[in-house]
């Protein structure tokens, strides 16, 4: 996300990119704060579906609102004079990004190991679930690139808040 982000905000959007490299450092700082918290929560959890579906449930909807909402940022037609609206956009929807993915991230990670008493099949599935996260790497890395040249990269094009919506509800 922070690689394409970056691009799209200060090439699309018309923020600086000291401005964009800070909302990102303080995205990862915050969600280094929100992290343990999130596992904590996550192992003291009792419900009656398990200790770790309850949050995935929780954050889908929520996480896809906020990607179309940070991915279809509104379009200026000075973006260096409403540096600081911008600058307040993209941190507060980035931040809140990070926290509902927090939400139901770390409770995914964490339960691939309870969900065997089995050493082996445990690994199986870790390995399963990191092999089909790297080819979702590449694919959210070079997809947008793809994207941005079919569609000539006119900056008006309000494909990425659509197209993250519609991604993340394939899944």
């Amino acid at each position: 996300m922070a690689v394409n982000l970056q691009f799209f905000y200060t090439d699309f959007v018309g923020l600086s990119a000291g401005l964009v490299a800070w909302s990102l450092l303080a995205a990862r700082v915050f969600d280094s704060l929100t992290d343990p918290v999130m596992g904590y929560l996550s192992d003291r959890t009792n419900s009656r579906f398990g200790r770790r579906r309850p949050y995935f449930f929780l954050a889908a909807i929520p996480l896809a609102i906020v990607f179309y909402f940070l991915l279809s940022p509104p379009i200026l037609d000075d973006p260096e004079n409403h540096q600081g609206y911008l600058l307040a956009y993209m941190l507060s929807l980035y931040i809140l990004t990070y926290f509902i993915w927090t939400v139901a991230a770390i409770p995914y990670f964490s339960l691939g190991a309870e969900l065997s008493d089995d050493y082996n099949e445990r690994l199986k599935v870790i390995a399963v679930r990191e092999s089909c996260t790297l080819v979702g790497l590449v694919a959210a890395t070079v997809l947008p690139a793809w994207l941005i040249y079919s569609y000539g990269g006119v900056r008006d094009t309000p494909l990425w808040g659509e197209f993250s919506v519609r991604v993340l509800l394939c899944f």
